[in-house]
């Protein structure tokens, strides 16, 4: 039999899947070199970082469906 590996090592976090996947936090083991992510929590070898454009389009998501758009 094989195990299950539930840790997904991110290897592009510039990707714009993240965002359009509404992915708010990554764990990871390395640290993250992009302005996307703010660490917000490190405990031992994990590290957590906080996305900084998710709430952008989430937003952008709304308002398109919506209909609207603002510039």
């Amino acid at each position: 039999p094989f195990g299950f590996n539930r840790i997904i090592t991110p290897h592009n976090t510039n990707s714009p899947i993240i965002n359009l996947l509404g992915v708010k936090y990554v764990l990871s083991f390395t640290e993250l070199p992009s302005p996307q992510f703010t660490k917000v929590l490190e405990e031992g070898q994990t590290k957590v970082y906080k996305n900084n454009l998710q709430h952008y389009y989430q937003e952008l998501d709304q308002c398109m469906r919506r209909g609207q758009l603002m510039f």
